[in-house]
């Protein structure tokens, strides 16, 4: 069989921001793979009979030949090789696929202009591979700040994996709150640079359609920073006029793909009924009612169930991972809440005991005005975001049960976990140096001084330390810290003694 050249140029692919489909349908047949993806008695009629299953869905206008190129792995596989011609609308659709990959590794690749506050999210970057592994690290942007407008959130998700409190209010944008709105984002923008601030966003434990001015703040937002934040909203339906506009709105701004947290079924057949698929091919319908198509985290709510049920012999009725768990959180940076004038520090992490929402609090404060919360990122960056361990810092790999250290000569050292691997060299004594490390320290200075006494440097000791350190793989001088002490996170402050 002759082969076709099925080739999407990398340089083809258009700015996230300027993204528009070549080709007619793209929204029609995008909801034929969310279809696929969200409904398994749809999957299952497809199977028997994809054109009657694809009429029954109301989408009998997707050509089944075309669809089974993206549902069909033997097909995909052939097409990708050109052994069979990628259609066009197949085609686009990878494309646009890559567009949103691009975007999210965009925003993972961002750097904040201060150099300390890049350093330490490469560390948090790093660290999350180990942690959670490299299919999650594609996922999490690690945004620099996520603000809420509401206390607490109205929905009430079973599996909330921040685990939102009850619903308390919100912040409206009146002329006090815009004045402080604004001077937030342009601390932001002062601390982080432009480039890397546009990429918060206004959400976390919160519905962002509880706040009536929702809206309104991200116009400022967008006034600000010269972007429009990406919006999970778990309530399309509550009032789907106000959807509809909000979508139009996003339109008119410079901004992307938006989200529907999809909790029942109900709402994902009223959404497709509703709204027309064009209006669709920029929102991800986020099918969590059906937990084969979207597993949960067990963080927050759904940890906290997971081991309700297992305390009580009762069977969980989901795929859930206490050891490897994973997290919702996506920012390593901050998180602040205006009605409660709060600021936190943040990172992701695995999900535990201490950390059971996914995130670790490395400090907070409250604050009443944009020059509060200036000095306290600036303090963060100065005095919690370590460049190098100091002689009082614990020595210790974050994961020693599910990292390895691999001696592969008498020089060379290899560490690996969440399937990363990292080789390091010149390190003088590398069976002696990996042993010890398994084995963990109270502190730098021991560590080394036991080194001295095994005849090995000082100096070069120290230096391949700090470049393990930088690679995300031990644990952080801050998370000892609160280890040690067993302190109660929402007492951390960023300001030493």
């Amino acid at each position: 069989m002759g082969k076709f050249r099925n080739v999407i140029a990398a340089d083809a692919i258009s700015e996230y921001s300027d993204y528009k489909p070549e080709v007619q349908g793209l929204g029609l047949f995008k909801r034929g793979v969310e279809r696929w993806h969200a409904d398994y008695s749809f999957r299952s009629a497809y199977e028997k009979d994809p054109a009657a299953a694809l009429a029954a869905a109301g989408i009998g206008e997707i050509d089944p030949g075309d669809l089974d190129i993206l549902l069909v792995s033997e097909k995909a596989t052939q097409a990708t090789a050109g052994e069979i011609p990628l259609p066009r609308i197949c085609a686009e659709y990878r494309r646009f696929i890559k567009v949103k990959q691009k975007h999210a590794k965009q925003i993972r690749d961002a750097s904040p202009s201060d150099d300390r506050y890049r350093r330490w999210r490469q560390r948090m970057v790093n660290s999350g591979v180990f942690s959670q592994g490299v299919a999650k690290f594609q996922k999490v942007v690690h945004a620099p700040f996520a603000i809420e407008l509401c206390k607490g959130c109205t929905v009430n998700c079973w599996f909330c994996g921040v685990d939102a409190e009850q619903y308390d209010g919100y912040a409206p944008f009146d002329e006090e709150n815009e004045k402080l709105w604004r001077g937030i984002l342009r601390v932001f923008e002062k601390q982080m640079g432009r480039d890397f601030a546009e990429h918060g966003f206004c959400y976390w434990a919160t519905e962002p359609f509880d706040n009536p001015d929702y809206e309104k703040f991200l116009d400022a937002f967008h006034d600000e920073l010269g972007y429009l934040p990406q919006t999970t909203t778990a309530v399309p339906m509550r009032d789907p006029e106000r959807t509809r506009q909000f979508l139009e709105f996003t339109k008119t701004r410079n901004s992307f793909v938006q989200r529907f947290s999809v909790t029942t079924r109900k709402d994902f057949e009223r959404i497709h009924e509703y709204f027309d698929p064009e209006e669709l091919l920029l929102v991800e319908l986020i099918p969590q009612f059906e937990n084969r198509a979207s597993a949960k985290a067990t963080a927050g709510r759904t940890r906290k169930l997971v081991l309700d049920r297992l305390d009580s012999g009762k069977k969980v009725p989901f795929e859930y991972d206490l050891e490897s768990t994973g997290s919702i959180a996506c920012v390593s940076g901050f998180l602040l809440n205006i009605p409660e004038r709060y600021i936190r520090l943040i990172t992701p992490c695995r999900a535990t005991d201490q950390w059971p929402l996914g995130y670790r609090i490395i400090a907070q404060t409250t604050f009443e005005s944009p020059d509060e919360v200036d000095a306290f990122v600036g303090d963060c960056i100065a005095n919690r975001m370590p460049q190098s361990l100091e002689e009082g810092d614990p020595v210790g790999l974050l994961h020693p049960e599910s990292t390895t250290l691999d001696v592969v000569d008498d020089t060379t050292l290899e560490i690996a976990g969440g399937g990363l691997r990292i080789t390091m060299k010149g390190v003088d004594g590398a069976a002696d140096f990996a042993e010890r490390l398994r084995q963990g320290s109270d502190s730098l200075e021991q560590f080394v001084e036991a080194r001295i006494d095994a005849g090995f440097d000082a100096m070069e000791t120290l230096m391949v330390m700090n470049r393990i350190f930088r690679t995300g793989v031990l644990r952080d001088p801050d998370d000892w810290d609160q280890v040690r002490d067993r302190t109660v996170p929402l007492s951390i402050t960023a300001i030493k003694a």
